[in-house]
């Protein structure tokens, strides 16, 4: 959800401006990784395992779409 706004307001401003916008974006996805248990070394590695093994990714948005994420 964090990365769908930020990429919504990132699409719309240009210069210094979206260098704020791409730090304040990190900070607020670096605290929702942090808010369901995770380090964001983590969190990256589990995103590399999903890239890699697409049978795991299509398990876990079947997961997510089931609980409605």
């Amino acid at each position: 959800k964090v990365r769908a706004r930020l990429d919504a307001r990132l699409a719309k401003t240009r210069g210094d401006e979206r260098t704020a916008l791409l730090r304040r974006g990190d900070e607020a996805m670096a605290e929702a990784i942090a808010d369901v248990g995770l380090t964001v070394e983590r969190y990256n590695e589990i995103s590399d395992l999903l890239d890699e093994y697409v049978s795991l990714k299509a398990a876990v948005r079947k997961r997510l779409a089931s609980r409605g994420q």
